[in-house]
């Protein structure tokens, strides 16, 4: 009975934790115009990459810290965002794998720039459809974690209804906090100390990381930050910074003997709040490494991950395993006691494009992307707390949901830097105020998906047209005209086709530049959103080289003919007209037609309603006031 009962217990506790991942990953290591050379190819069985299915390409990381690179305290600022954390969808046409390596060829044009140097880092994940109808999780749905170069990302799609049964969470699942040090007993409370920012030292804490895709060693350990990555303790004891993602983490404990006077604590990852608009969102930066000399330091905690979902209602039944929650939180770093502890990792983001909610009360959800908690430092002399992590965001396409649903975005709990409870000396508590990160219609919406964008020359006009894929609170689009490809005016804005500018469906546009420039023209479409959120996508362009008319001409054939001819025009512009007369040998008028020729269809079978003789005949055709005459010989 006993062995009954423990396989019973042991099945259920399998049921309740196992997990499922859904994404494959690859990281993109050069491209050229839609076509992706990629390696690190992870695919779980059956959800591999696939033809006309879509994929997410996401920038982790970039070369933001620029040439600020020297021992000081503005080591790790963000000197350029570059391309890191702009996403956006598309949809596979071909894979051809070999090995770890493949392929991609996407079906559409990209609509951000993307780098893949030495100290950025791109992937492509696959944006699974779980079901173009309705579907019920049947697991826990988690991503596969962040490893450098891939992963850190759940990205689902049902088609109407999804109804939850598990919980879905990138915890701890985005950039990788920083190690300890080895034991070292180091200088305590000097004052050179305070001034090391910078360093290949494994004797002080390892940075925690973030943003910045760091390939120097010399960037390893110390005390400065590393973008959104807080910086390692330093002697004596030092706790790390917390990773910063929404807000700021906070810096690491002082160190022993309460070394307030020359602070040596990981200085906190830095908050990206400023750069989080419409398509640009990031995981959370990994908390610094703890330093200690006797083996109680403690790693930072990772930052969370990243949770993308679609879906037209999001609901729940009357059961559920294990409670519901979407979660991208940061983690908690470890207390110990007489040695320096890490960084809380901070919060990733939780991207729902989602149009309702129907939550059971007996099955009510949780939505989090909370910061971790800095590492305590459990001895009666003070020594140095974590930092804590900084909240990310949680974003809502639709109205924030009340009924049944809680939402939290909260900073971590700063480590204690002694024993004392309540804690009476902590470590840097994150910068914001809680719930800052909850986000109306900002910050990782799914972009518009815009999947054709032409210009046409058409006589003296331009015709532009665009299709979208789908549509998010899309208010209008704007048409954008440059002579250079860099300074574009706007000629024409063209409300969004989209019901309250949603739209799951394809849509059709057109607009014309009435007064394009002679020469070439480049053309962009910006998109703005309803709360005034705006972005660019792709640049097109087209020839209008001045047309001379003078080069109008035609030629006649058969000629003789039995009154019925055919006239081939060279020269035209599409869409204008040609007056075509013609007359008898006396010059008496008989006919008189006018007829649109276009490039591609400029050949007319001419049949005049008018019996013709024998004889010599004139004709006269007329274009943008240049005329021609040709004999025509009739012979029957």
């Amino acid at each position: 009975m006993k062995r009954f009962l423990l396989i019973l217990f042991l099945f259920l506790l399998n049921v309740s934790f196992s997990q499922v991942v859904y994404n494959a990953y690859a990281k993109v290591t050069n491209i050229s115009g839609t076509t992706f050379t990629v390696s690190n190819l992870t695919e779980p069985t059956s959800y591999s990459f696939a033809a006309t299915e879509k994929v997410i390409i996401m920038q982790m990381q970039d070369d933001v810290i620029g040439t600020n690179t020297t021992n000081v305290a503005s080591f790790g600022d963000i000197a350029n965002i570059q391309s890191a954390g702009l996403w956006e969808v598309n949809t596979v046409n071909s894979i051809v794998r070999s090995g770890a390596n493949a392929t991609i060829t996407l079906s559409n044009a990209l609509v951000n720039s993307y780098n893949t140097g030495n100290n950025s880092s791109l992937q492509i994940i696959s944006f699974k459809l779980l079901s173009a109808a309705a579907f019920t999780s049947t697991n826990a749905i988690t991503a596969t974690a962040w490893n450098g170069n891939i992963g850190g990302v759940v990205a689902i799609e049902v088609g109407t209804d999804f109804t939850l049964q598990h919980q879905i969470t990138a915890n701890a699942q985005g950039f990788r906090g920083g190690t300890v040090s080895v034991n070292n007993g180091g200088p305590q409370c000097a004052a050179a100390q305070t001034t090391v920012y910078v360093l290949n030292d494994n004797q002080r804490g390892f940075k925690g990381e973030g943003i910045y895709k760091s390939t120097n060693a010399d960037f390893n350990n110390s005390r400065g930050k590393i973008a959104s990555g807080g910086g390692g303790g330093s002697h004596h004891n030092s706790g790390a910074g917390g990773g910063g993602n929404w807000t700021a983490g906070g810096t690491g404990g002082a160190g022993y003997n309460n070394c307030t006077s020359n602070p040596t604590g990981g200085l906190a990852g830095l908050s990206l709040s400023s750069y989080i608009v419409n398509n640009r969102i990031f995981m959370g930066g990994g908390g610094g490494g703890g330093q200690g000399n006797n083996t109680q330091q403690t790693p930072g905690g990772n930052g969370g991950g990243i949770v993308i979902i679609k879906a037209d209602r999001i609901l729940s039944n009357t059961t559920c395993t294990g409670g519901l929650r979407i979660t991208a939180n940061g983690a908690n770093a470890n207390g110990g006691t007489n040695d320096g502890m890490g960084g809380g990792g901070a919060a990733g983001s939780v991207i729902l494009q989602v149009n309702s909610f129907s939550l059971s009360a007996t099955c009510p959800l949780t939505i989090t992307a909370s910061g971790g908690n800095g590492g305590r430092s459990g001895d009666g002399q003070p020594h140095g707390g974590g930092g804590a992590g900084g909240q990310g965001i949680v974003v809502f396409s639709a109205a924030q949901p009340t009924s049944n649903v809680m939402v939290a975005t909260n900073n971590g709990t700063p480590g204690c830097n002694n024993n004392s409870n309540p804690c009476t000396n902590l470590a840097g508590a994150a910068a914001g105020t809680n719930g800052s990160g909850i986000l109306p219609n900002v910050g990782g919406n799914l972009p518009v998906e815009l999947i054709q964008f032409d210009a046409k020359k058409q006589g003296k006009h331009v015709l532009l047209t665009w299709t979208t894929a789908s549509e998010l609170n899309n208010d209008f689009f704007t048409i954008e005209r440059s002579e250079d490809a860099v300074t574009f005016i706007a000629i024409e804005n063209i409300k969004s086709k989209a019901k309250n500018g949603n739209s799951k469906n394809k849509l059709s546009y057109s607009a014309k530049d009435f007064k394009p420039l002679n020469g070439v023209n480049y053309y962009r479409i910006a998109q703005t959103d309803f709360n005034g959120a705006h972005k660019k996508h792709y640049t097109i362009s087209v020839n209008n080289t001045e047309y001379d008319a003078s080069n109008f001409n035609y030629i006649v054939f058969p000629n003789p003919n039995n009154g019925s001819f055919t006239i081939q025009f060279e020269g035209v512009l599409d869409n204008e007209n040609v007056l075509i007369k013609l007359f008898d040998i006396s010059g008496k008028l008989l006919k008189e037609e006018s007829f649109s020729v276009t490039t591609q269809n400029n050949a007319l079978n001419y049949i005049p309603d008018v019996n013709l003789s024998e004889g010599l005949y004139f004709l006269s055709t007329s274009y943008l006031g240049n005329t021609r005459f040709t004999k025509i010989v009739v012979q029957k």
